[in-house]
């Protein structure tokens, strides 16, 4: 019985045994803490999945789907192209865009311009383009 006790191979084996019981248990412990927060949010999302109309093609709107959507003068493509220009700093630089943002911010602001029409639609591109960029419009206009 001495020569028993004072053995220790086997105990390799039954150290692993208790540290992966132990680790299945944190895991179990793991997800039954978040699996309530994974079920909320999976209802959520199916609930605004439910909410939106047969043949309605929306996924999550983009800032371009948002412009399309507002625009009051200009169709999709125009949209799409002036927003993915602004985009491009080799052909709209930090300074152009801001300028860009300013010019057609005044054109806004005087009704009788010839392009008030499509000037809210261009401040809203712009203002998008610096926001994506993480660009401030210029101040004091």
């Amino acid at each position: 019985m001495r020569y028993f006790l004072a053995e220790d191979s086997g105990a390799v084996t039954t150290d692993f045994v208790v540290l992966t019981a132990a680790i299945v248990g944190f895991g179990l412990a793991a997800f039954a803490i978040v699996s309530d927060g994974v079920n909320s949010s999976s209802n959520a999302v199916a609930d605004d999945l439910a909410a939106i109309e047969p043949g309605e093609n929306v996924a999550f709107l983009s800032p371009l789907e948002l412009l399309q959507r507002n625009a009051t003068a200009m169709n999709d493509t125009q949209i799409a192209n002036a927003y993915s220009r602004r985009l491009d700093a080799d052909e709209f630089s930090d300074g152009r865009l801001r300028n860009n943002h300013r010019r057609w911010s005044n054109i806004a602001a005087d009704p009788g311009h010839a392009n008030h029409a499509r000037s809210a639609d261009m401040v809203a591109i712009n203002a998008a383009a610096l926001a994506e960029r993480g660009l401030e419009p210029h101040s004091g206009y």
